[in-house]
């Protein structure tokens, strides 16, 4: 009788997630997991300009799961959002994606592993922007802008 092999976790879906953080911002409570301590800082230090893009009546804690995927590597710049009622959906470059589930009060998000926090946190805040000016209303796809940086 022969061992069973695991099957790989393509996934990503059993990551361990030990950097953790709780903040409140005004009646907002975060709840921020990764697998990343440069993520963890990152968010860290900005939890409160992102909350800001996050306050729902129907919702008042937020939870946040960001994995870093050391495997993948990011290709390109171009940050494209995906957006209905109830899910938005960031990609940047190809290898990143940040889903945010309006309706459960969450963020997922897998991180390429050459993604700077800080555009990633550039890319989050100009969605905020757009989001609250009601730029681009009604399209479903838009590209964001993002200094290219070399």
């Amino acid at each position: 009788m022969s061992a069973a092999v695991p099957l790989p976790d393509l996934l990503r879906r059993f990551v361990l997630t030990p950097y953790r953080f709780s903040a409140v911002a005004g009646s907002i409570v975060i709840s921020f997991e990764t697998n990343d301590q440069e993520l963890l800082v990152g968010f860290r230090d900005r939890t409160e300009q992102l909350v800001s893009a996050l306050k729902l009546p129907s919702h008042n804690t937020w939870h946040w799961k960001l994995v870093r995927d050391h495997d993948v590597s990011q290709t390109g710049h171009d940050a494209y959002l995906l957006s209905g009622e109830t899910l938005s959906v960031i990609f940047l470059g190809m290898g990143t994606v940040v889903a945010i589930d309006w309706g459960k009060g969450e963020i997922l998000g897998f991180i390429a592993a050459n993604t700077p926090v800080k555009q990633l946190l550039d890319v989050l805040m100009d969605f905020r922007q757009r989001s609250h000016s009601g730029q681009d209303a009604g399209r479903v796809e838009m590209p964001l802008t993002l200094a290219r940086r070399n």
